[in-house]
């Protein structure tokens, strides 16, 4: 990891016993510098809940390459109980190439008063391979395109521009059972150059 900037194992936002909140602003502002948040040994997962602000909060193009994985972001240490942030369990701003998750070390975000929320015609951030859930807004927010919280609406070829460039979102189709496992298919349209590319995220 290039500038091995790491933070791991530590409750920011929480006190000791993991569930009682404390004051802080953001648990974690990266700003220069790309940075390890977390890792797939449950030892380096951090506990980053209750702040006042983002739980985790990225921004500036020198925090190209950050990761932020295997986290505990707006619960208890249990990862059971509300421990929301009060804006954003991750927000990354003006930052290209940053992963949210990942298969070995999904992050667990619930309880925030938004999911992951990418600004600022940031590209590449990775938000698959993570758990959302009972966030009081959308899981993962583009901001409409326009700075507007919401639900970015998708266009033919996906041909905008915007923060992951207004990746559009899948429309499900059937849902059924093959050989005993549930099957769940759907469309989504974008560019053939984005697939190409390994962009659609």
């Amino acid at each position: 990891f290039g500038s091995d900037i790491r933070v791991q194992g530590n409750f920011l936002g929480l006190g000791a016993d993991g569930s009682s909140t404390g004051a802080n602003g953001h648990g974690v502002f990266v700003a220069g510098a790309p940075t390890l948040i977390g890792g797939a040994d449950p030892a380096e997962r951090n506990l980053l809940s209750g702040n006042g602000g983002d739980g985790v909060r990225i921004g500036g193009a020198g925090s190209a390459g950050s990761q932020v994985l295997g986290n505990l972001i707006g619960t208890d240490r249990s990862g059971l109980l509300a421990r929301g942030n009060g804006a954003a369990g991750v927000a990354v701003a003006s930052t290209d190439v940053v992963t949210v998750g990942s298969a070995d070390a999904p992050n667990t975000i619930a309880f925030n008063a938004r999911g992951v929320v990418i600004s600022g015609f940031s590209q590449q951030v990775r938000t698959d391979l993570n758990q959302f859930r009972a966030n009081s807004s959308l899981g993962i927010d583009l901001l409409n395109g326009s700075g507007a919280a919401g639900v970015t609406p998708n266009d033919v070829d996906d041909l905008d521009i915007g923060s992951n460039g207004l990746q559009n979102f899948p429309l499900l189709g059937a849902v059924g059972s093959v050989a005993g496992m549930l099957r769940v298919s759907g469309s989504l349209g974008v560019p053939a150059a984005s697939v190409d590319a390994g962009y659609v995220l």
